[in-house]
């Protein structure tokens, strides 16, 4: 072989051609292996967009929402937020949440407790002054359209108390007044223990029940209940 032959190696269009059908013989096999790897990888992925998306479809079809409804997730200004603890449908469409305290203890102590009334088609929101914690509390709609509360949260649990604590039972036998006793009132137990009120408390009149003909009236004690802890540490208290 002489030098003009190696120089003319690879010049020739008919060799440049070969080359070129080669790279490309060898590339495309390559490029297909690439796509096929990234597809093996991502096929969970693939797979699960897709049948995210075909559940949305089915869902959202005017059939299935006649038959089954639709579940919404609502835009509801942060002022009006609230961690809904019971929720009741009323007759006039608006949506009434509950949630007390929320499960926040912070604000049990606080006394803020919040129930929002929305109007799920208007999404006009009205948040309604509640007077305690409904938390955890039982609740019917009544025939008339009023919604009848029971219960709440009386007091959060102290997993680590420190002093004895309970409830009480205050027995009201005064048929002339209500005993209205504040946070803190201090009640002695037979043994000298004393024990205070977690919250105020109003205790109604006792009622009198007319007699047998002739007789005295009976009496009716009221009562109440009120969560105490005791005032000194310790067990002797308990």
């Amino acid at each position: 072989m002489n030098d003009s032959t190696v120089h003319v190696l690879g010049s020739n269009p008919r060799d440049r051609r070969k080359k070129w059908s080669v790279r490309r013989i060898v590339g495309i096999p390559v490029a297909a292996l690439t796509v096929s790897g990234v597809l093996a990888v991502n096929i969970p992925t693939v797979g699960a967009a897709v049948a995210n998306w075909y559940h949305q479809y089915q869902i959202t079809r005017p059939a299935y929402e006649a038959k089954y409804g639709r579940w919404v997730k609502l835009n509801i200004p942060a002022k009006f937020l609230v961690n809904g603890i019971h929720s009741t449908l009323l007759n006039n469409g608006e949506v009434l949440i509950m949630a007390g305290s929320g499960n926040d203890q912070s604000f049990f102590n606080a006394g803020t407790f919040k129930t929002l009334l929305l109007n799920p088609v208007t999404m006009k929101e009205q948040l309604i002054p509640t007077p305690w914690d409904l938390f955890c509390a039982g609740h019917i709609e009544l025939p008339d359209g009023n919604v009848l509360v029971a219960g709440g949260t009386a007091r959060y649990e102290n997993l680590t108390p420190a002093n004895a604590g309970g409830s009480m039972t205050i027995v009201n036998n005064d048929t002339t007044q209500p005993w209205s006793l504040p946070k803190g009132t201090i009640f002695t137990a037979p043994n000298g223990v004393e024990f205070a009120s977690a919250f105020a408390v109003t205790i109604p009149a006792a009622t009198e029940r007319p007699g047998a003909i002739g007789g005295q009236p009976t009496v009716v004690p009221s009562q109440q209940n009120v969560w105490v802890d005791a005032v000194k540490k310790g067990k002797d208290s308990l």
